[in-house]
């Protein structure tokens, strides 16, 4: 069974945030889509870095995978398996920074989590 997890509500950002964190254990591959739909501003970039951690210390995030820094409108598609070095641990979030003179970006972040 998929389900679909939002790490960033669609919506409109120009200051840097950490998104909602999303409880993965009970999921064994997750496929995350970002999806910018409007970009704005002067030398506008998004740096998204999906970041997890184990759930023990709620400050100890890591980083799972970084996009390449985005400066214009797309989706972007990566998928990240359980079961290989590259898995991932139980709770997921994306950390956002957002650059540029007065620069807005309207997107969102969804995890598809498979068990």
């Amino acid at each position: 069974m998929n389900s679909v997890l939002t790490l960033v509500d669609e919506g409109s950002y120009s200051a840097t945030f950490d998104g909602s964190s999303v409880d993965c254990l009970n999921y064994k591959e997750i496929g995350i889509e970002m999806d910018i739909s409007n970009v704005s501003g002067t030398s506008p970039t998004l740096d998204v870095i999906i970041q997890h951690q184990s759930g023990l210390n709620e400050d100890n995030w890591s980083t799972l995978y970084t996009f390449t820094q985005k400066t214009a409108t797309g989706i972007h598609i990566i998928y990240i398996p359980n079961d290989t070095e590259f898995g991932f641990l139980r709770n997921l979030r994306a950390n956002c920074t957002i650059g540029g003179t007065m620069p807005v970006f309207t997107f969102s972040i969804i995890a598809i989590a498979k068990e």
